[in-house]
């Protein structure tokens, strides 16, 4: 799929590997600390317990990205239910475009949409 491109206007989504965003500069550690945080008793989680957050969480989620017209956003999927969470903005749309297309061509892209059925809902702010 060398050279092919996708258009990541409004109707686009696909998912991908958390591991693979993060080889493009992703950062996700901070999730990792929070979710860590909220399940220790003390409140605040050992390296140790972030370290097992980040494994369970790559182990049993990946992202699903999609733009609603609104630029594009990531939310995390759970590999069996689906997503879950709030969906998040990716921050930078130029290099999340990319991003997205360096994984198209690479073929690590998955349930890559064009015209997500959901575009066109509302989405809450």
């Amino acid at each position: 799929m060398q050279n092919a491109t996708i258009d990541t206007g409004p109707g686009f989504s696909a998912h991908a590997d958390i591991e693979d965003l993060e080889n493009l500069g992703w950062e996700f550690t901070h999730d990792y600390q929070e979710q860590a945080d909220a399940k220790s008793e003390s409140g605040t989680a050992s390296y140790e317990e972030v370290k097992k957050e980040e494994r369970n969480t790559k182990e049993n989620y990946h992202i699903r990205l999609y733009n609603r017209g609104k630029g594009i956003k990531y939310i995390y999927s759970h590999n069996e239910s689906g997503d879950t969470g709030e969906a998040r903005p990716s921050g930078d749309d130029e290099k999340t475009k990319e991003d997205v297309q360096t994984l198209f061509q690479e073929g690590k892209l998955w349930k890559v949409c064009q015209r997500d059925p959901y575009f066109g809902y509302e989405e809450e702010e």
